[in-house]
């Protein structure tokens, strides 16, 4: 049992994962049941987030992944690393530091390819029974920036069809990717904060068997 909720250290740094997605309480199903795992963030924006996984698992060894260099927010627990997600030559160096993680959260562009793509490069460095959340799926309803290609499936319908093993078409999957994630997924939960609005706070947690 945790000294406090995800929900109250999150609201203390006011990520917006606490304060204004509301996503911590369906984060802290999934992961609670950790002391102290590896964590891999990609997008650190102020760091926010960063110091809850801290301070919620007390000794937790996370790595965090941003397009600019964010070493200010190193400690004891926390590396950072610049990449861009889009590329997995440059995201695959969160390796280095550790060779599997018990959860991977993407909170970066939030661009339907990178978010799909990422999925598809990073789960097979989860460990078995963890959790890969797919942040601010919404944005595969707002499109524009986030969908600069005019993709017809976005990373919410990639998302979703994956999870039921329904058939999926995307330039940024190969099929024997797909065929991995069909073959070692074992749950799929999306999230929505409010639930009529599609174009705010919705996520996912993808569990790996």
């Amino acid at each position: 049992m945790k000294n406090k909720s995800l929900t109250e250290i999150g609201t203390k740094y006011n990520t917006d994962k606490a304060t204004g997605h509301k996503f911590t309480d369906f984060y802290e199903r999934y992961v609670s049941k950790y002391n102290n795992p590896n964590i891999l963030e990609i997008g650190i924006y102020y760091g926010a987030s960063l110091k809850m996984w801290e301070e919620y698992f007390g000794k937790p060894y996370i790595v965090g992944v941003d397009i600019n260099d964010k070493k200010e927010y190193e400690s004891e627990n926390i590396k950072t690393i610049v990449a861009d997600q889009s590329d997995f030559n440059q995201l695959k160096e969160c390796l280095k530091y550790a060779s599997e993680y018990d959860i991977i959260i993407d909170d970066g562009s939030h661009i339907i390819g990178h978010q799909i793509s990422t999925l598809c490069n990073m789960f097979p460095y989860l460990k078995s029974g963890g959790v890969y959340i797919c942040e601010d799926l919404h944005t595969s309803f707002i499109g524009g920036q986030y969908n600069p290609n005019g993709d017809t499936t976005s990373a919410y319908d990639f998302v979703y069809r994956v999870g039921k093993d329904n058939d999926v078409d995307t330039d940024y999957a190969t099929p024997d990717q797909v065929s991995y994630l069909r073959q070692n997924i074992s749950s799929v939960e999306i999230f929505q904060t409010y639930p009529n609005d599609y174009y705010h706070s919705i996520t996912s947690a993808i569990v790996k068997k």
